[in-house]
């Protein structure tokens, strides 16, 4: 629909003589290459990760948490839980981490600043047209 709209858009503006012939072959490569990138963006916001592997790593990761504290306290005694407590909350972090780039679309602080990216197509096309 969008690509259809900035076609429809840029074609009014050649027939009302508002373009030339090279502005328009410009433009119309530059909307390609933005339909190109909209489009790759639409597949990494609609290709969900396989549930396997995040499974396993969880299931790992709980499986590492729930038994090394056995074996540290048992080698090195209670001074070994900081080191062990640093290690959980590496893993811990990595893991909210991984969880927060999934999703790279949104409105929280961690996702892609899409407005300001928008903001910054609009200036360069107002720039092209001007």
């Amino acid at each position: 629909m969008l690509a259809d709209r900035i076609f429809d858009m840029l074609a009014g503006w050649h027939s009302k003589n508002r373009l030339d012939s090279q502005v328009l072959r410009t433009l119309d490569e530059h909307a390609r290459g933005l339909m190109d990138v909209c489009g790759g963006c639409e597949r990494i916001r609609h290709t969900p990760l396989p549930p396997s592997p995040t499974g396993v790593l969880r299931l790992a990761l709980l499986f590492y948490l729930l038994t090394t504290p056995a074996f540290i306290l048992n080698e090195v005694g209670w001074w070994g839980l900081v080191p062990l407590g640093l290690g959980v909350f590496l893993f811990i972090s990595v893991e909210l981490a991984a969880e927060a780039i999934e999703e790279p679309f949104g409105t929280s602080g961690d996702d892609l600043k899409l407005e300001q990216y928008c903001r910054a197509i609009e200036s360069s096309i107002r720039e092209i047209l001007m």
